[in-house]
């Protein structure tokens, strides 16, 4: 065993704060953040998504390696089962799409935006970029594209299915903290993109949905302002405002940063 083995399998075992073997998002996380602070919650999301090679949410020995080592994704022992079902509007319930609006409405009011209503369009890009991800174990962009255009796009991954709007838009929204969004130079930045797409005022609609496995969560958005949508612009009538309301918000549960493991059904979304 080389030195750099042991000493990889050494800082394993410090991570391993419980003792059982694997690294949870939280034991990783840790990890992640002390080598680069700057990481929003998204961005440690898809990086922890990437290592657990398969996706059982959490990170094993091997895993560890392979990627401290060789900056790798192991191979997972076992193919995944790809996602069968369409993109259809039709199946999605109203509490999802009402839950969806009051997420981000609530948000966007704290900034003085106006309210963002439902798209279909938006949904099924959504739908089909959310199992995408679940067929290829990983989180990543892709269907920007719709017949009213180039959409804006927002993903979120949890290591167990269950997780609900409000914890999704709450976690892109968190960048506004973490690493933090510079009202004084408004528009697109990296590590804040997340967060400009759920407040930017120029958005008018919006669609969210969840892979079929439920651990990935994306929302599609017109008009789009991120980097993924191509609209990058920053003057100040369009940008997020620093706004009273964003400092006394009130604070939902840990689960916004630390997945946490629900076991109930999951209906059409």
């Amino acid at each position: 065993m080389s030195k750099d083995t042991a000493a990889t399998r050494a800082q394993f075992r410090r991570l391993d704060r419980d003792g059982n073997g694997t690294l949870s998002y939280r034991e990783l996380s840790r990890l992640l953040k002390k080598l680069n602070p700057s990481f929003s919650a998204t961005q440690l999301q898809t990086l922890f998504c990437e290592i657990d090679a398969n996706q059982n949410g959490k990170v094993e020995l091997d895993e560890f390696l392979d990627f401290i080592l060789d900056n790798k994704k192991s191979k997972p022992a076992e193919d995944r089962e790809p996602p069968e079902g369409k993109a259809l509007a039709s199946d999605v319930r109203d509490e999802w799409k009402q839950a969806t609006l009051d997420a981000h409405n609530r948000l966007r009011a704290l900034h003085g935006c106006p309210p963002l209503t439902w798209s279909d369009e938006c949904y099924i890009e959504a739908k089909k970029q959310a199992n995408a991800c679940q067929a290829r174990g990983s989180l990543f962009h892709d269907h920007l594209q719709g017949p009213s255009g180039r959409h804006g796009q927002n993903g979120y991954w949890c290591s167990a299915p269950g997780s609900t709007a409000e914890v999704a838009t709450e976690s892109w929204y968190d960048e506004i903290t973490d690493p933090g969004y510079n009202f004084d130079k408004p528009g697109f930045t990296g590590g804040t993109g997340h967060f400009t797409q759920v407040v930017w005022k120029d958005t008018t609609s919006v669609g969210m949905a969840v892979s079929e496995d439920g651990k990935f969560i994306f929302a599609n958005y017109l008009p789009a302002v991120t980097s993924w949508g191509g609209s990058q612009r920053t003057s100040r009538d369009r940008a997020p405002t620093q706004w009273p309301g964003a400092q006394h918000r009130p604070l939902l549960s840990l689960s916004l940063r630390w997945p946490v493991v629900q076991t109930q059904s999951l209906p059409k979304r």
